[in-house]
Order: C-alpha cells, then structure tokens, then sequence
C-alpha cells in the first residue's frame, strides 16, 4: 500500500528533472521569493478514504486528487510550457496506470509574468 506522503515523493522525484528540481508542495514562494521558472507546484485537492470493516482505511485506503501547478515564464512563450505540459504528462503515465489524466486548465498570472497550465490528476491508491 502506498500512502499520501509516499504518493508525492514519487511525483516530485518523476518531475524535478524536468525543471531543475523546482518542485514545490502547495505554493510557488519560497524564503527567497518566487522560484526561477520554469517550477511546479503539487496540491493535494482531495482524499476520498475506503473504510473497511476494522477501521478508515487511512492513507493506504484512499483515493487522491492531485493538482500539479507548471509554470513557465510568459517571455518564454506557449510553445515552451506546452513542451513541458507534455513532459510532465509522460513522466506521470510513467508512473503507472493508477495516476490518471482528469482535466486541465491554462491561465495566465499578471503578478508573476507566468503562463500556467494545471494538470489534474486522480490517483487511485485503493486498487
């Protein structure tokens, strides 16, 4: 059984290659600031636990939402962050079949100059 806290070690090893070690839990700010970009941020959305008849089935029984966070500097332009969308999506089906694609969205943050794209995936532990 694998839990949260072994899930996210596995996804920061199969990404931080890919942005210089630049993966972050939660938030992009760091003690010095904001990262060098191009940088990933990993959220854990949600858990669904799978109780069984002797207790909650705690982190080994459940089911996680994670959100992984590219960002990318905007000077760089969309073909960079797209190329790095796609190496980020094969590092995760690298992973295994239980980390599955769920959606995505793309934006644009004015603060930090940074073209984003949010990968959403559901990683079903419990099987």
């Amino acid at each position: 059984m694998t839990t949260e806290a072994q899930m996210l070690t596995a996804v920061t090893a199969a990404l931080r290659p890919l942005v210089g070690n630049r993966v972050y839990a939660r938030t992009f700010l760091q003690p010095s600031g904001l990262p060098t970009w191009p940088a990933i941020r990993l959220s854990v959305v949600s858990a669904t636990p799978y109780p069984d008849a002797c207790d909650d089935g705690g982190d080994e029984g459940a089911d996680f939402r994670l959100q992984i966070d590219v960002a990318n500097a905007a000077s760089a332009g969309e073909t960079a962050l797209q190329t790095l969308r796609a190496q980020v999506k094969a590092a995760m089906a690298a992973l295994g079949a239980e980390y599955v694609w769920a959606g995505e969205f793309n934006d644009y943050d004015e603060t930090t100059k940074t073209n984003r794209v949010a990968l959403d995936y559901l990683v079903y532990l419990s099987t």
